[in-house]
């Protein structure tokens, strides 16, 4: 005898099809909305690089900080930036400015700073921070740039 399959089980094939076409539907939906987590904001200044010219210095000279940056969003803005000294990571000098920032996408900044004259021949570091002030809250962003040698002789 040879089964042939009615209409009934032409049914059930069907609707076990389109619900397993629905769940997948449903779980692939739900896993792309739910599993990215709340939008994080973008950042306004992102620091592509940072160099100094030159890298040893006499105490009470000055240097440039050369940074290429992309500007993503216009904010207000300060740098926070200081000559810390290698052997015991104590901050010798410290400097809060203003950013000046010009126009958005991608900006080349040459900043002149420079060495007080107390601090002594050493091995030190330069560090600076950004600190971006954006919206109607002031949401503050930080752009940390690396840790540079610096020589004072």
């Amino acid at each position: 005898m040879i089964f042939t399959p009615t209409h009934g089980v032409w049914r059930t094939i069907r609707d076990v099809l389109f619900g397993l076409l629905l769940f997948t539907g449903a779980a692939y939906t739900s896993y792309y909305v739910f599993s990215s987590g709340p939008a994080s904001p973008e950042r306004p200044r992102v620091v592509k690089d940072l160099w100094l010219e030159p890298t040893t210095v006499l105490s009470g000279r000055s240097f440039k900080a050369h940074l290429k940056v992309r500007i993503n969003q216009l904010c207000p803005a300060e740098v926070h930036w200081s000559i810390v000294r290698v052997s015991d990571n104590e901050e010798v000098s410290k400097t809060v400015q203003p950013a000046i920032t010009t126009k958005l996408g991608d900006n080349e900044f040459i900043n002149t700073r420079m060495v007080p004259s107390t601090v002594p021949p050493g091995e030190y570091y330069y560090a600076s921070t950004i600190y971006d002030f954006c919206g109607p809250d002031r949401t503050t962003f930080l752009a940390v740039t690396k840790h540079i040698p610096i020589s004072v002789r």
